[in-house]
């Protein structure tokens, strides 16, 4: 049923062909103001709740779109860059309520995310493949102004300069994540499609159990993270990295029990809060967010951090340039980066990164490729395998990096239905997990096959 506002521009615009209008062409901007303006004036409707459903119910965004449509035919406006009164009312939709110059790509169920690093630097994300997308803000005051209208009522507060790095979660579930000035160069956010996991139901028994790996691979994977190894965790959005990486870091809090240093923009890993809920004893995390300061960059915040409480460093997810750089500079400096997250397969890994650098940070391609080539030595591949009795989710393979190149230690064979097993090669790698036997020999006793 719709609402009475609705019902009555409806009737105005059925009479209206009995009526001669001159009808004019505005910009998207100006015509905002002017169906803004006109909306405010409505009787009949509570647009307050009603723009709070928009994200998340499709009854709320029809209507709000209904409003705009019947009072652009109303009122003569036109949208330059539109051909019709239905395309300007969907445009207007997604400027005033929806997601902005996004909101074609969130509508489009193959994005896994879109994400902003400056106002004509868009992008999206479709499987473990990053694009540029044909869409720009107007400047920095329009990204900033969707951003906030986005963030109005989130309980993690509003984007603004009093909050100028966090995340949130918005009414239809999907994540989003900012960065403000002068903490970054210039406004960024990135908002993904996806559901938050129960955190109580992410256990290794689960991940064993449903056959996503086995007990030697996920050796493998804390193994490396107790050494200090800087390795990549890949995979579609939506997929369980973080989970995955919480699961991990649970075994090495165990084992050795190190401060955890959590370079993030937002909470999305939430370690410590996993940990005390599984009852963990003597957790020491510290978490990037709380360390923003009005004056400072990025990359000083986190020089900063590192200082004053290196020791053992998760950059939980990349996917701004701002943490390439990261993982740069903690292995530049001599400090320990365990596992990452990241969009990717293990064989395009180095590229994509490097591309991503090379979005903020101008540099010879060759020499920041061969950089993270040493600084990167391996790469998990977690995905979805297809099978005739449905799909399931399955660490696909672990790699090893052999000058730049992706090697297999583990990789999985759908005919066989488990995981052919190499030699590692790099040695560098090795002599880390060697060193397994004197600092958690339980964990040792399920790589040493591989050395």
């Amino acid at each position: 049923m719709a609402y009475p506002a609705v019902i009555e521009l409806k009737r105005l615009a059925s009479t209206s062909r009995k009526r001669s209008y001159t009808r004019r062409k505005y910009s998207l901007e100006k015509a905002e103001e002017l169906v803004q303006e006109l909306i405010g004036k409505i009787e009949g409707v509570n647009l307050y709740e009603l723009t709070k459903k928009c994200l998340s119910n499709t009854k709320a965004r029809k209507e709000l779109t209904d409003i705009i449509y019947h009072m652009l035919i109303e009122h003569g406006i036109d949208v330059s860059g539109t051909t019709s009164v239905k395309e300007a009312a969907h445009a207007l939709y997604a400027e005033m309520y929806g997601y902005s110059v996004f909101q074609k790509y969130m509508d489009d169920p193959t994005y896994n995310e879109v994400y902003t690093n400056a106002p004509d630097d868009c992008w999206g994300i479709i499987g473990l493949e990053r694009y540029p997308i044909p869409v720009q803000f107007r400047d920095e005051k329009h990204a900033q102004k969707v951003l906030a209208r986005l963030t109005e009522n989130s309980r993690e507060g509003k984007a603004a300069h009093d909050n100028r790095l966090n995340s949130t979660v918005l009414p239809d579930r999907s994540r989003l994540r900012w960065a403000l000035p002068p903490v970054s160069d210039s406004v960024g956010f990135n908002i993904r499609k996806h559901t938050v996991e129960d955190m109580k139901s992410i256990m290794l028994d689960k991940y064993l159990d449903d056959g996503v790996m086995t007990k030697s691979v996920f050796s493998l994977l804390v193994g490396m993270a107790i050494t200090g190894t800087c390795y990549m965790i890949l995979g579609p959005g939506a997929i369980g990295k973080t989970a995955l990486l919480r699961v991990i870091l649970k075994e090495v809090h165990e084992t050795i029990s190190p401060r955890f240093l959590i370079s993030e923009n937002g909470a999305e890993l939430n370690l410590k809060e996993y940990l005390l809920l599984l009852g963990c004893e003597k957790v020491d995390v510290h978490s990037l967010q709380k360390w923003s300061g009005d004056r400072e960059g990025l990359a000083a915040i986190f020089a900063n951090f590192m200082q004053a409480k290196g020791e053992f460093i998760i950059q939980p997810e990349v996917l701004m340039p701002e943490e390439v750089d990261n993982i740069l500079m903690a292995n530049r400096r001599g400090h320990v980066m365990g596992p990452s997250t990241f969009h990717s397969y293990p064989k395009k890994l180095l590229d994509a990164l490097t591309d991503l650098y090379l979005q903020r940070y101008p540099s010879d391609r060759e020499s920041v490729k061969r950089t993270l080539s040493d600084d990167i030595l391996a790469s998990c591949h977690y995905d979805v395998e297809y099978t005739s009795d449905g799909k399931k989710r399955r660490i696909i393979g672990v790699y090893e990096h052999v000058n730049g190149k992706a090697k297999p230690i583990y990789l999985w064979n759908p005919t066989s239905k488990s995981y052919e097993i190499f030699l590692i090669e790099n040695e560098e790698l090795k002599q880390k997990l060697a060193n397994l036997e004197y600092v958690a020999p339980s964990i040792y006793q399920g790589v040493k096959h591989l050395l």
